[in-house]
């Protein structure tokens, strides 16, 4: 795993990590659960059009930018791409190749609000990566419950 955000020293870096690996944890003991109770999965009875009305709420636009000191031309750096809200105080989940190494990055919410996040993990080797936002003045998020292929 590669970390990057806070630089303060060690304890930060271990509390990131030991987060992102409880929050993992607990995900894949909530899918196991979920496989033992129901073990026949049920097919999806929802038509795209309401599954696009329900989940896109959750959905985040991600912009991100860098500046390479050793290019002459073409220095600057852009990054864009699309993740999700899976926890309702800001924790979104989108593709490492999107935020990993970007010093700036800028979250545009379904209601067009735009926010500065941070990279809380990210592992380019599967391509993931979490970044968190400020949590809402008022409210929670709208999030995405995460599932599996079945």
């Amino acid at each position: 795993m590669c970390w990057q955000g806070h630089r303060s020293g060690a304890p930060a870096h271990q509390s990131a990590l030991l987060l992102f690996v409880t929050l993992l944890a607990a995900l894949f003991i909530v899918q196991q659960a979920r496989a033992m109770a129901d073990p026949k999965p049920r097919p999806c009875t929802t038509s795209t059009p309401d599954l696009v009305t329900h989940i896109s709420p959750a959905v985040v636009s991600i912009a991100a930018t860098a500046i390479n000191p050793y290019q002459v031309e073409e220095r600057v750096i852009h990054s864009a791409g699309s993740g999700f809200l899976f926890d309702p105080t800001g924790l979104i989940f989108t593709n490492a190749h999107v935020a990993y190494g970007f010093p700036l990055i800028k979250v545009t919410l379904a209601h067009v609000t735009t926010v500065t996040a941070q990279l809380v993990g990210a592992d380019p080797l599967f391509d993931l990566a979490v970044l968190r936002i400020p949590p809402p003045s008022h409210g929670e998020f709208p999030t995405m419950a995460l599932g599996d292929s079945d």
